[in-house]
């Protein structure tokens, strides 16, 4: 054998070993490839009939529950309202007699002094029927004095038993008519002097002039009627007042003489610090409110008749209210309920509710003293059920 010939011999092996090596390799991975789809189709199964059996024992059991209690409420508590700042007076002026406005003195946001002149107002009818009063008054004064006169004569007359008594009679009831004549006059005069004072227009307090409604030459005529518009409107602001209406749940907590905060939002976060003069003693029956009335002191002027403002009390309460989870409650078309546990099982309960907080709600009748409840029950939680409790979520 010759050297060429034995290198051939030597290739054709290898070539025949590495085609039985890649046989083997074709062999091997179609096994693997057969046991993973072996494997991707039984792992499955049995996780699905694990699951089957895991939910079989979980039917049988007893459903395990989370449970919360009850707790009292604070003994305070913070109520805020929206309440209307008003002048601590605030008033309408309108002409006492009828005339024409000579002047006005004041305009919209003057400020006035308490007896300080506003207006003028020109009453040449007052002053002519003023005129003719007092002549009435002189010319019934003279009568008084004349039948005075006569009277005295009569009664000299008398003494001398010249004169009958029914002539003094007479004498002495025309003497009496007269002087009653002349006091009328006198209450006339006095009423149109009155009434000519009226003319000027004084302002009644302190405060801002909020509107005017009258200019030079206008007619006015005495207010009183609806179709009368006032000549001025005049508001005290250094001291203010605010009124609120206090819901009827908090509404016997109210006290006289107790403070309040007044928010305005246009002014910022800072309160204003007033307290509760008055209430209405009485319920408003449409809106089952407490009519309140605050006081604050304005002496920088900053808050405004007629602003909205947030009322801020913090009440005492007279009983501490009931409060359980928000997720505790069963919404039902007869009501709200509860779900509690009673010796292991579970019992529905139908309550009332108070004010929502939130995450805790006020309970105001049908809570079972010392009740466990049962904390987001689901459709599974029905009268009756065996339940398991686990760790409550708090303890009171």
């Amino acid at each position: 054998m010759t050297l060429t010939e034995s290198a051939v011999r030597c290739d054709t092996n290898s070539v025949a070993h590495r085609e039985r090596r890649g046989g083997m390799a074709m062999i091997l991975g179609v096994v693997v490839l057969i046991v993973a789809l072996l494997v991707a189709g039984i792992l499955p199964r049995l996780s699905r009939a694990k699951q089957l059996a895991a939910a079989t024992r979980s039917s049988s059991a007893q459903p395990i529950v989370t449970v919360a209690y009850a707790r009292r409420g604070d003994s305070t508590q913070a109520l805020t309202v929206p309440g209307t700042l008003y002048g601590l007076h605030e008033t309408a002026l309108y002409a006492r007699t009828s005339g024409y406005v000579k002047r006005w003195l004041v305009d919209m946001g003057s400020r006035v002094k308490a007896g300080q002149a506003m207006a003028e107002i020109e009453t040449p009818e007052l002053d002519q029927e003023l005129a003719q009063s007092k002549s009435t008054l002189a010319q019934m004064q003279a009568t008084a004095e004349l039948t005075r006169t006569t009277l005295d004569r009569w009664r000299n007359l008398i003494q001398q038993n010249v004169a009958t008594r029914q002539e003094l009679d007479e004498k002495q009831g025309a003497y009496d008519a007269a002087r009653a004549s002349a006091s009328a006059a006198a209450s006339n005069v006095e009423r149109l002097t009155a009434l000519k004072h009226f003319g000027g227009i004084l302002a009644p307090f302190a405060g801002v002039v909020t509107a005017r409604n009258v200019d030079v030459g206008a007619l006015v005529v005495p207010g009183g009627n609806a179709n009368v518009r006032p000549l001025f409107t005049l508001a005290q602001t250094d001291s203010l007042r605010v009124i609120a209406n206090v819901p009827q749940n908090a509404a016997p907590s109210v006290r006289v003489g107790q403070v309040a905060e007044i928010l305005v939002q246009e002014l910022g976060a800072t309160a204003f610090i007033g307290r509760v003069t008055r209430t209405s003693n009485a319920l408003d029956p449409s809106t089952r409110t407490l009519l309140t009335e605050i006081q604050l002191a304005n002496s920088t002027g900053r808050l405004l008749p007629g602003m909205y403002a947030q009322v801020k009390l913090v009440l005492q309460r007279v009983t501490r209210p009931m409060l359980i989870p928000t997720n505790t409650l069963m919404l039902r078309a007869d009501g709200p309920h509860i779900a509690v546990v009673v010796d292991g099982r579970v019992r529905i309960v139908r309550v009332t509710l108070g004010r929502d907080y939130g995450t805790e709600v006020e309970v105001a009748s049908g809570l079972p003293t010392d009740a466990v409840l049962i904390v987001n029950p689901g459709d599974d939680i029905v009268e009756g059920t065996a339940v398991t409790i686990a760790v409550p979520t708090s303890a009171h």
